[in-house]
């Protein structure tokens, strides 16, 4: 059986539906970057077939739902993922699996499977897949079916991470659980290693469970022994009293005890009983209560440090204080009152100095103005004296009829120069309309010019066309004609003798060359005639071109010039609209009468232009110099409204000098006051503080005294905590010693009614010595049991490690070839691998013999040449790869004959390559199987390819060149890809 067809729809990272024709094909090499989709291809084979991929096996991305679905359509209301394959029967015919997982629109999950077109339930489905691709009984036994997918893993497709953490591991133990995965012997009783898993673990919890249980029995004994022995020393301390006589004695004790501290009426009992005992422990909770507040107060004196404190004497200190605090504030007030003087007098001397400044400034802008006043003045004096100036003044009265006279003039003189243009420009467009009519004229006459010699250019390449076909014609009539009867006469040679070529009889060869050099000869001159009049007509072409680009050249400068000479007359008309706006008419004005007015209006305006500057600059001084006595005004007062304030305040009003010097003295006196009310202010805080002090200890003396007074028969008149030091500490010893009397009291009463519990006691020791004789007996038992187990676990791990060991053996021969095939050790020729119990061991031999290694031990084997310490990556991935080749030609478990390996290539030099691409090659041919093989290198790819061998039915690459979310870019023969 061999996989004819793979269709993958939303697998993965294979968004869409994507399918592949892998009919009749020997090899399928996928190609791609690391992290491309190589993998994917493997892991649809695995699903498709077994409902698992293997690889992910205890990982966590299997607890993730989507580890199959391609994430970009996972995150879509509904989805669909399916993969179907088509497998060619031995009798070619072909059967198909189709499994699909489905999401509706209610969010459930829909998961189906197809085989031969026919719907089953997934357990069912995976029935039949088993029973069509595998031999015999395989299904007979119910493990096999939990275990399809690890006997199909370890046996068709070998995985890149196998393959890795083969090479990767180098413990013992940790290889032998690799191999153990590779050959899929880990489900080799897994039933019974799981029992034992689980048996060992109750008889551990049951053994925990009898230890916890014997150590609370042991606790109790001793619990039990402590009570027998106490109850004992009590007894022997009290000796024999009646009970009347405890009651009496305690009855009399209590009455002899301060009224103040214990109430008689309440702590007397008649009875041993335990509602009156409750009562005395009552009255010991009150005594402590009165103890602790004793302790409270005695705390609380020497946490005031009041020890030695009088009532008196405290309050004389405090009047004292309030006396220097009184003194302090009186001073601190002169200090703040003479702060706000200084302050006001101090701002008042730096608003002058201020003042000052802008007075000087003024001072100096009035300087200013006065010199700019009396340049003003000279210039109109200068200007007034000129004798023009006055003929000018006494004719036009002022120099404003003037001015305004001479501006008349040259508005007039515009007014004349625009009609002047005016004329010039209807000139100009008479000219350019002129221009334009001849522009145009020339480009039509060029443009049927242009015409004729495109016409005349058609008609050539027309007769071109012809002489081309026809010599063609006759080089083809005639080297055909004289080719074909040559080759006839040469195969008749025999029975001809007529020419091939003329028809003529002919001798010998020479008379047959001399026809056919004749017939050569016409014809070349019939084609060489043709060929002279094709170079005429194409030299004439060439003429033709060269006239067409010449007036189309011209043909584009005239339209050019035409397109501005159109610009530069709507530019002029424009200009023309413009002046005819502000002109007017000009029919009855000549261009002589308008050039001659222009002549004297220029005459007057040089003869005067000089003087109504003149009068202009006159004009503007005056105003100038009327706004410069009213800024001078504005100024003056100014100045004098800024000395105002200060007039008759200060003896050095404007002296800026002692201004700053008297500035300078109050910031002197501001920093002493400054200083001397900070020292003020500590000296406050001090005696506020001293205050508080003393009136905390005042109300705790209060507090002491009264506190006392209230709970006991005792008065304190002159208030001395010494006093009352004493009384406390005499009245909590009192309290102690009661307590103590009560205690002991209390603890005769427990003697006397614990008497008869020391034979209870005695029995309850006696069944707990029995129950933790039966639990020692059931410990005993458990451990032998899980002793049991324990050897019952290394049987099964032997015997796992010897069937390890029968397949290795078996395989031996054919692990070993494959090693030294494709990559044989430097000396040592042969490698071995060895179990023992649960660790695997890789030795190297220069000998192919394996019974000296049976016998031995764990640490012997270890002395042996370790292989893992020898090889090198690439041999480690040689290895893993012959131990699963060999396992895939020797498994008779299953029809498939297919090989699959994901990217062998990873530590493979060229060498290591070509020696496997030969391996795989034999099994191709010999073994007849389908190899399914990927990498991520392109020159092992293009190598595998040309090394097969093989034709181009029987060889399909798949190339992986890019992917996104959306999109996959495949490269393929017979693919079909439907996003």
């Amino acid at each position: 059986m061999k996989i004819s067809r793979l269709k993958l729809e939303n697998f993965r990272i294979f968004r869409g539906i994507h399918e592949f024709d892998l009919k009749d094909k020997k090899v399928i090499l996928i190609e791609g970057s690391n992290g491309h989709g190589k993998s994917t291809i493997f892991d649809a084979i695995c699903w498709v077939f077994t409902g698992e991929l293997n690889r992910f096996s205890g990982s966590s991305e299997q607890s993730k739902f989507n580890y199959l679905v391609n994430n970009y359509e996972y995150q879509k209301q509904t989805y669909r993922v399916s993969v179907e394959v088509d497998i060619v029967n031995s009798d070619g015919s072909v059967s198909t699996i189709r499994r699909e997982i489905r999401k509706l629109l209610s969010g459930n999950i829909d998961k189906k499977l197809f085989v031969e077109g026919k719907q089953y339930t997934i357990r069912e489905g995976l029935r039949f897949i088993i029973n069509l691709i595998t031999k015999g009984n395989f299904l007979n036994q119910e493990q096999k079916l939990n275990s399809f997918s690890s006997i199909f893993a370890s046996t068709q497709i070998l995985s890149q991470e196998n393959l890795e953490e083969f090479v990767k591991v180098d413990k013992p133990t940790d290889r032998y659980a690799k191999l153990e995965n590779i050959l899929g012997l880990d489900k080799y009783g897994k039933e019974l290693k799981n029992y034992i898993n689980k048996s060992k673990t109750a008889f551990e919890n049951e053994l925990d469970r009898i230890d916890s249980q014997l150590k609370d029995v042991e606790n109790e004994l001793k619990r039990l022994d402590t009570r027998y022995r106490d109850n004992e020393y009590i007894l022997d301390y009290t000796g024999e009293v009646s009970e009347a006589h405890l009651i009496d004695k305690l009855n009399t004790y209590f009455y002899s005890l301060p009224e103040h501290l214990v109430n008689y009426n309440t702590i007397k009992i008649k009875t041993l009983e335990e509602e009156d005992i409750q009562r005395i422990r009552n009255q010991r909770k009150e005594l402590e209560n009165k103890n602790t507040k004793l302790q409270n107060m005695n705390s609380r004196i020497h946490r005031f440090d009041i020890t030695n404190s009088d009532l008196n004497e405290e309050q004389t200190k405090i009047d004292i204080s309030y006396k220097y605090l009184l003194n302090v504030n009186k001073k601190l007030k002169k200090r703040e009152h003479g702060k706000l003087r200084a302050e006001s007098r101090r701002n008042q001397l730096l608003v002058l100095e201020e003042n000052l400044q802008e007075i000087g400034i003024l001072q100096e802008e009035l300087g200013d103005l006065k010199d700019k006043e009396n340049e003003m003045k000279n210039f109109l004096s200068y200007v007034n004296s000129n004798m023009k100036i006055k003929e000018i003044i006494k004719k036009y009265n002022s120099y404003s009829n003037f001015i305004q006279v001479f501006e008349n003039e040259k508005a007039k003189k515009v007014k004349k120069v625009n009609e002047l243009d005016l004329k010039y420009k209807n000139h100009e467009l008479e000219k350019i309309d002129k221009n334009l009519s001849s522009i145009e004229s020339e480009i039509k006459a060029k443009k049927e010019k242009l015409e004729q010699v495109y016409s005349n250019k058609k008609n050539k390449n027309h007769i071109i066309d012809q002489l081309r076909f026809k010599k063609k014609d006759i080089r083809a009539d005639n080297f055909q004609q004289i080719t074909f009867s040559l080759q006839r006469s040469l195969l008749n040679r025999g029975s001809e003798k007529e020419c091939p070529v003329c028809g003529s009889d002919f001798e010998d060869v020479n008379t047959l060359l001399s026809h056919v050099e004749f017939k050569l000869k016409e014809g070349q001159e019939k084609f060489d005639e043709v060929d002279i009049k094709l170079s005429e007509e194409l030299s004439a072409i060439s003429n033709i071109d060269n006239e067409i680009k010449s007036l189309e050249e011209h043909i584009k400068s005239l339209e050019e010039k035409l397109t501005v000479t159109l610009e530069n007359k709507k530019s002029i008309e424009n200009k023309k609209i413009y002046l005819e706006s502000i002109i007017g008419d000009l029919s009855d004005l000549d261009r002589l009468s308008i050039e001659s007015e222009i002549e004297k209006i220029e005459n007057f305006i040089n003869e005067h232009e000089h003087h109504y500057n003149l009068s202009k600059d006159v004009l503007e001084k005056l105003n100038e110099l009327k706004s410069l006595a009213e800024r001078i005004s504005l100024k003056e007062k100014k100045t004098e409204s800024l000395k105002k304030p200060f007039k008759g305040k200060f003896s050095y009003a404007f002296n800026k000098d002692a201004i700053t010097s008297r500035v300078k003295k109050l910031d002197d006196y501001l920093d002493g006051n400054k200083k001397s009310s900070k020292q003020l202010k500590i000296k406050k805080a001090q005696h506020e503080s001293t205050i508080d002090g003393l009136r905390t200890k005042i109300d705790q003396i209060h507090y002491i005294v009264e506190t006392l007074e209230s709970d006991y028969p005792k008065t304190f008149e002159s208030y001395r905590i010494n006093e009352c030091l004493i009384y406390i500490n005499q009245q909590s010893k009192l309290i102690l010693d009661i307590d103590a009397e009560i205690a002991a009291s209390l603890k005769n009463v427990s003697a006397f009614k614990e008497k008869d519990k020391l034979t209870e006691i005695q029995g309850q020791k006696e069944k707990t010595l029995q129950i933790k004789q039966n639990m020692d007996l059931e410990r005993t038992v458990a451990k032998e049991n899980l002793s049991n187990i324990e050897i019952l676990k290394k049987i099964h791990t032997n015997v796992q490690s010897d069937l390890i060991n029968k397949y290795l053996r078996d395989n031996s021969k054919i692990i070993d070839q494959f090693f030294r095939q494709i990559s044989p050790h430097a000396y040592y020729k042969h490698v071995k691998l060895v179990t023992r119990a649960n660790d695997l061991y890789l030795l190297l031999s220069e000998e192919d013999d394996w019974v000296e290694l049976d016998d031995l031990t764990k640490e012997q084997l270890k002395q042996e040449v370790n292989a893992n310490l020898n090889f090198s990556a690439a041999q480690s991935t040689i290895l893993a790869l012959s131990i699963f080749l060999a396992l895939n030609i020797t498994q008779n478990w299953s029809k498939l004959n297919i090989i699959g390996i994901d990217d062998p290539f990873q530590h493979l030099d060229d060498v290591n390559t070509y020696s496997f691409i030969d391996v795989l090659t034999s099994l191709i041919n010999n073994e007849e199987k389908q190899i399914i093989v990927s990498t991520h290198n392109k020159n092992f790819s293009d190598l595998l390819m040309s090394k097969l061998s093989l034709p181009d039915e029987n060889v399909q690459k798949i190339t992986i060149n890019s992917y996104s979310k959306k999109h996959i870019d495949i490269t393929a023969a017979n693919y079909l890809n439907m996003d």
